[in-house]
């Protein structure tokens, strides 16, 4: 794998467990993921042989450090700044190659920027690694309740 080798510089964040959407951003151009993250190796094996079945494109299946982009200003700057590209995840969830439900689509396309908090209060498996996450009911309670871990 590698940036140089991709027609344009986005990169999926690995959002989600989708070969389809992986593919179709591959086959478009930037380059797909796939979330391997709490997969065994004999599940990521399994992804990443759906994903080569559907482009010839490179792709990923990890985790990669990243900021948050704001607006397209963010990336042509990142850029300017020495970035080969920029991961983008949230901008993915709404597709239709996406395996996130529906309503969480809908929400997401009706959002605006002040519909969203951008917390560590979700660590889902990345511990202190903020996510921007839709304000609502379940965000107000876990963070009134402190971000309590999994599980409690």
């Amino acid at each position: 794998m590698n940036i140089n080798d991709i027609q344009i510089p986005i990169l999926q964040a690995p959002i989600d467990t989708s070969t389809d959407l992986a593919a179709a951003v591959s086959n478009a151009g930037g380059m797909g993921s796939v979330q391997g993250t709490w997969k065994n190796p004999d599940e990521a094996a399994v992804l990443v042989d759906k994903v080569l079945g559907k482009t010839k494109n490179p792709f990923f299946v990890n985790f990669v450090r990243t900021f948050a982009p704001k607006s397209l200003d963010a990336v042509i700057e990142a850029c300017g700044q020495g970035a080969k590209g920029v991961m983008l995840g949230t901008r993915f969830v709404a597709t239709k190659e996406s395996s996130a439900h529906q309503l969480y689509k809908d929400a997401l396309i009706r959002s605006h920027s002040l519909d969203t908090v951008y917390t560590i209060c979700f660590a889902g498996g990345w511990a202190q690694a903020p996510h921007r996450v839709l304000r609502n009911k379940t965000f107000t309670d876990w963070e009134a309740a402190g971000c309590l871990p999994k599980g409690r």
